[in-house]
């Protein structure tokens, strides 16, 4: 009788000592939102459940390695937008600088993989808000302008010759996809030159993808790189 009242009540310290080891907050934040998004998903009246749960590869009957490149560029974002939200919220408080430049370098990646991912500013941007791609662009590019200006000191501390390459790289991908799109067609075919610069565009038409998608593939890593290398430095630094 004895080991048995010793045994419950070591199960229940070791109980309570489970539940006391993870804040109810925590699990608040982890399973709350999840469970607010299945339910809103299944309540609405406007997409059928299916179109939302299930993968769009699966639902266009499409083969595994359909976007492949450009999925690779959503991770490549993403992961680099968890790593300085992580490491930002690791800095100790009088490195605010230091703070404000990975958590605005992690919103930045973030909201370029969300665009990537749902295609905002092809179709989210003008179809919901009537915003041109090419605001959207210049918007995108303004922002980015701002946040190496504002966080030149810490960005001249790092690697800032693969961000350099990087924003190039980007560059070059948004001029050759304004370049090589259907619109791109319609303004030569206005030009006085029309007839020697027509053929060379219809030429450069099924390598579009490649040519636009390419650069803007290694553009997202050498950013990406910059930013976790900047990281990864800065936690180490403050882990000594």
């Amino acid at each position: 009788m004895f080991l048995q009242d010793t045994t419950v009540n070591s199960n229940t310290r070791e109980g309570k000592r489970i539940w006391e080891r993870t804040p109810l907050w925590v699990y608040g934040i982890t399973f709350v939102p999840a469970t607010l998004v299945v339910v809103i998903a299944v309540l609405q009246p406007w997409v059928p459940q299916e179109i939302l749960f299930k993968d769009p590869i699966y639902l266009t009957g499409g083969q595994p390695y359909y976007g492949v490149i450009s999925h690779i560029g959503v991770l490549l974002l993403w992961g680099t937008a968890v790593t300085c939200f992580f490491v930002g919220s690791l800095s100790p408080q009088k490195q605010r600088e230091t703070f404000w430049f990975l958590v605005v370098a992690g919103g930045i990646s973030g909201l370029l993989a969300l665009d990537d991912l749902f295609l905002l500013h092809e179709v989210g941007y003008p179809a919901v808000f009537g915003v041109p791609e090419t605001i959207t662009f210049l918007l995108y590019g303004a922002l980015i302008l701002a946040y190496v200006v504002k966080f030149r000191t810490p960005i001249g501390q790092h690697d800032y010759v693969l961000l350099i390459l990087g924003l190039f790289f980007l560059l070059l991908s948004v001029g050759f996809d304004k370049t090589t799109g259907p619109r791109a067609q319609e303004v030569v075919e206005s030009l006085p030159g029309r007839a020697l610069l027509v053929p060379i565009l219809e030429m450069l038409q099924p390598a579009a993808a490649v040519i636009e998608d390419g650069p803007k593939l290694i553009g997202i890593c050498a950013w990406s790189a910059f930013h976790v290398r900047a990281a990864w430095r800065i936690a180490k630094d403050g882990l000594r």
